[in-house]
């Protein structure tokens, strides 16, 4: 076996499971990006854990996201982690790309997985490292590009971890 890996949390990522949503518009410490519809799922079952969730929903071609900005440590090591599922699956209602990453102030493109649907019904966890270099903020966002027909996101028990 190779060297095990330590993996620490840093709660700089705060409510990374969207549960100190009161109410179903998204808020701090989370923002967004876009003009289509965005919130919480609130206590209605489609967690992945915990009660709650984060969602996006178009069917327009717009550019939707939901991010946070958050404090890092100069040139260390980190790992963004989360848990998306989306609707599609040959269904008529596909999200052909999901965008998971980190943008660092004054770099693009960001540091970004790309993943297609989801497996049927259920969350897939996402795994991007990334090191900041010199910077002491990245924002930490997923998102998505609507194709003009009706498609959904679900994000949840999204976490930063220090190498």
């Amino acid at each position: 076996m190779g060297d095990p890996t330590l993996d620490l949390r840093i709660d700089g990522l705060l409510d990374g499971g969207f549960e100190w949503q009161w109410g179903r518009a998204i808020g701090a410490p989370w923002f967004t990006e876009g003009p289509d519809a965005k919130g919480v799922d609130v206590r209605n079952g489609l967690a992945r854990s915990g009660v709650n969730n984060a969602w996006i929903r178009t069917g327009s071609q717009n550019w939707n996201a939901i991010l946070q900005t958050i404090p890092v440590d100069p040139n260390r090591d980190y790992v963004l982690r989360g848990f998306v599922r989306t609707s599609g699956h040959g269904n008529g209602a596909d999200v052909n790309t999901v965008f998971f990453g980190v943008r660092l102030p004054g770099q693009w493109p960001p540091v970004e997985q790309h993943i297609g649907p989801s497996p049927a019904g259920r969350y897939q966890e996402v795994v991007q490292p990334f090191n900041p270099g010199d910077r002491t903020s990245v924002t930490v966002f997923c998102g998505f590009w609507g194709v003009g027909s009706d498609g959904w996101i679900q994000i949840d028990q999204l976490s930063v971890l220090a190498r």
